[in-house]
């Protein structure tokens, strides 16, 4: 990525070949102005953690897992939780949390039964091949937060994850249209 103008992939505008009826002086600008804000940044950002991670997961033999399905471990007690806890705490649907828990179950890392609080809910606890793969899954994070210490120095990730500690904490006002 170019820092401070457009980011490689993005080509600047060629106005030779323009199919849009927006002049060309708008276009470059827009084209300019769009990029690299800190939301863009932070979401490019977490893409290449991202498919590292899941290449990782790979490499150790779990390639039938996705970003739901990680989130789904991510948010439910070990002890067990039920689907609808586990879809208020991930900000993930009732229903993709649903599909997820029983592909993760018919995969043997969940087990889904019926609550014994509410008969008309499902708890959520992991079977020992799900831990297997949580220990994995935690072990593969560490891998990655190591690389990204050696890659751009220990401060400097701490530094970050301060900052991203205190957009996720900070209490901004409602959003409002620019």
């Amino acid at each position: 990525m170019r820092i401070g103008g457009v980011p490689e992939g993005y080509p600047d505008v060629d106005t030779s070949q323009q199919p849009s009826d927006v002049p060309s002086e708008r276009l470059a600008a827009l084209q300019t102005r769009r990029m690299p804000g800190l939301g863009r940044l932070l979401y490019e950002a977490f893409g290449v953690i991202r498919d590292r991670y899941f290449a990782r997961l790979a490499e150790r033999g779990y390639t039938g897992i996705g970003l739901t399905h990680t989130r789904v471990l991510r948010h439910m007690d070990l002890l067990g939780s039920t689907l609808s806890e586990i879809a208020e705490r991930s900000g993930i649907s009732r229903q993709a949390v649903a599909k997820a828990a029983r592909e993760l179950e018919q995969a043997g890392y969940l087990r889904i039964v019926d609550s014994t609080n509410d008969a008309r809910a499902k708890s959520v606890t992991i079977t020992d091949k799900g831990a297997d793969l949580y220990e994995v899954i935690i072990d593969t994070l560490d891998v990655g937060e190591r690389e990204l210490e050696r890659a751009l120095g220990r401060e400097t990730i701490r530094l970050l994850q301060r900052a991203v500690e205190g957009i996720v904490t900070a209490e901004l006002p409602p959003a409002r249209d620019p």
